[in-house]
């Protein structure tokens, strides 16, 4: 392929939508390629001209931001079927970064980008696991509570550290857990489970939060689920 067409960046739309990512992350995804192809004008699409746009967008750009175009040109260029891919910048630690009221709290942005690296590489059980969690505010290590009956129930009972408690599951999120364990063949017991059928262990967890992040260009501190991680 040698130039990128407004056809090219419709399909593209389109092949996002079908994976079942949010509009706030297609929005932003069409937005990065957009701004490449505005950059290259007309130049061929090469491995070239895309470190070169990096660099560019670079000059003006925290590298924080100029790492969340990457996954979205990444996309494109897989799509498209250019042999072209882009490499990650090296970002500062978060605690090196402008401090900000609280620095651990997830905002809606961030919420959504994560959504959006779960989606984009068709990972049903992280994202559900995500929106689980963010819902219901569970810890990472509660997942096992939110069970094929409880998602029936519509009321997940919770024990930790000696205390209880009861968190609602709105019906309709309820329903999209039911199928997915439908799907996965889970009639019974926790809604998340390994290959093998047993209850997510909390090492698989952070490893794939920690993915997710990485891919959705946040530092690994910020993704941080009431002690968890």
């Amino acid at each position: 392929m040698n130039h990128i067409t407004e056809a090219d960046i419709a399909a593209f739309r389109q092949s996002l939508a079908a994976k079942n990512l949010i509009d706030q992350s297609i929005k932003r995804y069409i937005g990065y390629v957009q701004a490449f192809a505005a950059w290259l004008d007309g130049l061929e699409v090469t491995q070239e001209h895309a470190e070169e746009f990096i660099r560019h967008i670079s000059e003006t750009r925290e590298a924080v931001t100029v790492n969340a175009f990457r996954p979205a040109l990444n996309s494109f260029f897989d799509f498209i079927g250019a042999d072209i891919r882009l490499k990650y910048t090296k970002t500062k630690r978060y605690s090196e970064q402008q401090p900000t009221e609280n620095p651990r709290k997830l905002t809606n942005d961030e919420y959504a980008r994560l959504l959006g690296a779960a989606q984009l590489i068709e990972d049903m059980q992280m994202s559900l696991a995500l929106q689980t969690i963010c819902l219901a505010g569970l810890r990472v290590t509660e997942l096992q509570y939110i069970t094929v009956e409880t998602a029936r129930s519509g009321e997940a009972r919770i024990t930790t550290n000696g205390k209880k408690r009861t968190v609602s599951i709105p019906e309709v999120f309820g329903e999209k857990l039911l199928k997915y364990a439908k799907e996965r063949g889970v009639m019974s017991g926790s809604v998340f489970v390994s290959a093998k059928g047993n209850p997510l262990h909390i090492k698989k967890i952070r490893k794939s939060i920690k993915k997710l992040s990485l891919l959705a260009d946040m530092p690994v501190e910020k993704v941080y689920f009431r002690g968890d991680l």
